[in-house]
């Protein structure tokens, strides 16, 4: 019935009234319950904790282990000193089951007692003590969560625990390696800093020759580097660092994965790189495990790609990702197809993100184009095959990857202004009849403003539609349709004929905007219109600003524009008109 998971609490009365039975089988059934319920029901465990003391003296050891458990089970802190008692007696008993029992139980009375830790140090100093590999997991176990910072008991079991290493079972093998991996860090020195370390021995060690006369010549100067160059081997450990790293090397084939990673967690902090590779294999061993393990498994890798992505270059293909996949291992495989990246192989990393964005998945296409814009600003030299492919796809009917095609181009263009042309242009001006969300459709307004002199004709209709619209968009979209209406209206490029009604467009959204709701489009506008004189004759504001920077032509009437707008004019015209639209562009 316990085994089924059923509560059979209401029967302990009548079950430890056997725990005195004859027959040994009987015995261990009643042991196996007790071990169940003896926490939950700690008064009635109690009237047989005679018989437990008595078991302790048993002939057989797994009698005199169960007793132990049993009694570390009990929760009740008045009969501490005698489990305390009892603990001391198992923890010399013949058979390494029952000391390993009464190491287990350590815990379980700290839990209980914390006033009773000194005397549990000695315990465990005592059984570090122990030749059974059996009992020393369990020792290194309990330390672990009693005393952890006590490292200074390990002095002296140090390489006793690195040779019992590979002997001990899996989740006690942890254990070791997380003690020992923090008693390696605080009382060895860094792989990195080996060579310097060395380096300021030497330098000190000539430092009186260096500095005892004001004159010293080159020739001592350069012996000197030479001899802090030469002095060691690079990667030389201590050989007691050395013999835990080795220690631990065998345990990268353990079919435990905690084993692997934990020996993997070794080999990068405190480990040479030269060590780290050697986890590599294992790593894409891990990759074939269930997913829950993949997952982790791909946590280590891309902590470890950050540090060192060319390790993983001959294994690109292992992160490519198959359908079926869950979101979040396919998630972290495009992650590591960016970050281990290089440019030997960025062409076939494209070719494979080319399968990603045409997927049915929409969750899938959207992390593979946010990627790919990540890609390209690692890797330049792909941006141009990048681009045609993001131009493509903003044809795409759902909104949600339009969006995110839009926002990644306006990052692209940004970096590289003359791929714009004019196909892509009519394309992201249809794309506004199908984006809603305000980030892109203020990317679309912008990017079309910026690369109006493309095709004038096409950022004058979508000014003209825009408009129609202007009170029903987005704050930021309004704040990018007036940068769009400015750029247009100083525009040098747009026909006599078309000046006109570009002149009329403008006008009518600046007195849209002049009232707006929202105070950064009403003051954003009504700045730039002071700039932007449409009312009367046409000025070209270009000409003005060229006039003005080379002192050349004729100034402005004295009655249109100031020097003051002149001024401000300059500065609209310049190149930080493009960080103004940009920032409009992303809503801030």
């Amino acid at each position: 019935m316990i085994s089924k998971g059923r509560n059979v609490k209401e029967f302990f009365p009548d079950v430890v009234k056997l725990v005195a039975a004859s027959s040994l089988e009987v015995r261990k059934l009643v042991y196996i319950y007790l071990l169940r319920y003896a926490e939950e029901e700690p008064d009635l465990a109690l009237l047989s904790i005679n018989t437990f003391q008595k078991d302790l003296t048993d002939r057989n050891p797994l009698i005199r282990a169960m007793a132990v458990r049993v009694l570390s089970s009990i929760r009740v802190q008045v009969i501490v000193p005698i489990i305390m008692l009892s603990l001391k007696k198992a923890l010399t008993d013949l058979s390494p089951y029952v000391r390993k029992a009464a190491a287990n139980a350590l815990p379980k009375i700290y839990s209980l007692d914390p006033a009773q830790l000194p005397y549990l140090i000695e315990l465990i100093e005592g059984l570090l003590n122990d030749k059974s590999t059996l009992v020393l997991g369990s020792a290194v176990t309990s330390m672990m969560e009693i005393c952890p910072e006590r490292l200074d008991l390990i002095h002296k079991h140090y390489r006793k625990l690195c040779r019992v290493l590979v002997d001990a079972n899996e989740w006690e093998q942890i254990a070791i390696m997380t003690l020992l991996g923090k008693y390696v860090r605080l009382f060895f020195d860094r792989p990195d800093d080996v060579e310097d370390t060395q380096a300021l021995q030497v330098m000190d060690s000539h430092q009186h020759s260096l500095f005892s006369s004001e004159s010293n010549s080159e020739f001592e100067i350069k012996h000197v580097q030479e001899s802090i160059k030469n002095s060691q081997p690079r990667n030389s450990l201590d050989p007691d660092h050395e013999l835990f790293l080795i220690a631990c090397e065998p345990l990268l084939n353990s079919r435990n994965t905690s084993v692997v990673l934990t020996a993997i967690q070794i080999f990068y902090h405190q480990a040479p790189r030269s060590y780290l590779s050697r986890g590599i294999r294992a790593l894409m061993r891990l990759l074939r495990t269930s997913k829950e393990e993949r997952y982790i498994t791909l946590r280590t890798i891309s902590t470890i790609a950050s540090r060192c992505p060319q390790a993983f270059e001959p294994y690109l293909k292992h992160f490519f990702v198959f359908e079926g996949e869950p979101k979040f291992i396919s998630d972290m495989k495009l992650e590591l197809l960016c970050t281990v990246a290089t440019e030997e192989r960025a062409k076939e990393i494209v070719r494979e993100f080319k399968e990603y964005v045409h997927s049915p998945d929409k969750h899938m296409v959207i992390r593979s184009v946010q990627v790919l814009g990540r890609l390209c600003s690692k890797i330049p030299m792909v941006t141009e095959e990048v681009l045609s492919l993001l131009m493509t796809s903003i044809s795409h009917r759902d909104e949600e990857i339009l969006s995110q095609t839009i926002l990644t181009l306006l990052t692209l263009l940004h970096q590289h202004p003359a791929s714009m042309t004019p196909i892509a242009l009519r394309r992201l001006a249809r794309a506004l009849n199908h984006v809603t969300t305000p980030r892109a459709r203020a990317a679309v307004v912008w990017l079309i403003g910026e690369y109006h002199h493309i095709t004038t004709t096409t950022a004058v209709d979508v000014l003209r539609i825009l408009a129609k619209g202007f009170a029903d968009e987005a704050d930021v979209v309004r704040a990018a349709i007036v940068g769009l209406a400015v750029k247009l209206a100083v525009a040098k490029d747009i026909n006599e004929n078309a000046r006109d009604r570009c002149n009329l467009l403008v006008d009518y959204v600046f007195e849209l905007a002049r009232w707006d709701p929202t105070w950064d489009v009403r003051d954003r506008t009504r700045l730039l219109q002071s700039m932007v004189p449409l009312k009367s004759k046409p000025v070209s504001l270009v000409d003005v600003a060229e006039n003005a920077e080379s002192g050349t032509g004729e100034a402005p009437p004295r009655d249109v524009e100031t020097s003051l707008r002149r001024h401000a004019r300059d500065i609209l015209l310049s190149r930080k008109s493009t960080f103004t639209s940009s920032r409009t562009a992303d809503g801030t």
